[in-house]
């Protein structure tokens, strides 16, 4: 353990990356997550607006049910609003919309932006039964307004989709 502690001051100390999560905030979150339950009630629209709620910080655009549309869901949470500014400012955002599409019951789009290593870093989630384009425009007109509110300068260069089923026109 010394001779860890020791490797770790030689490169800069504990804190000379700011995007590091600290082991006690891991273990917070897997707390939280443990005893958190799948299922809020057994009526989907009535967990999601339990959950959207409970975690309005987070939350950057909602749809709720409607009878000719489903819920759309849109999550961010502060560091991913940093990251998004930091690395996708005059940068590609791209949609990843393979995540839970075997197994879950809603899929989830991962939005990502690119470092400067060319890792992708998730900076929102959209959750919704269904993806269109015209769906589209209104969760990412309402991202765009959250990064302009803590950056007036900030630009995206291009959003690439993965989905080809998504019909996109020119956003």
């Amino acid at each position: 353990m010394q001779r860890h502690n020791e490797s770790v001051k030689k490169q800069g100390g504990p804190s000379n990356r700011d995007d590091l999560l600290t082991h006690r905030y891991v273990r917070q979150q897997e707390r939280t997550i443990r005893r958190s339950t799948y299922e809020l009630d057994s009526d989907d629209a009535v967990s999601i607006s339990m959950w959207v709620e409970s975690h309005q910080s987070h939350v950057f655009f909602y749809e709720d049910f409607s009878d000719s549309n489903p819920f759309t869901l849109g999550i961010q949470t502060e560091w991913q609003l940093q990251q998004m500014i930091r690395f996708g400012n005059h940068g590609l955002l791209a949609s990843d919309s393979r995540f839970g599409t075997n197994k879950l019951k809603h899929p989830i789009h991962s939005l990502l932006v690119f470092n400067s290593d060319k890792m992708v870093i998730p900076v929102a989630w959209i959750i919704s039964p269904s993806f269109s384009c015209y769906d589209a425009l209104g969760w990412m007109r309402a991202l765009y307004n959250r990064v302009r509110t803590k950056d007036p300068t900030w630009k995206l260069a291009g959003f690439v989709v993965d989905d080809p089923r998504f019909g996109l026109v020119s956003l």
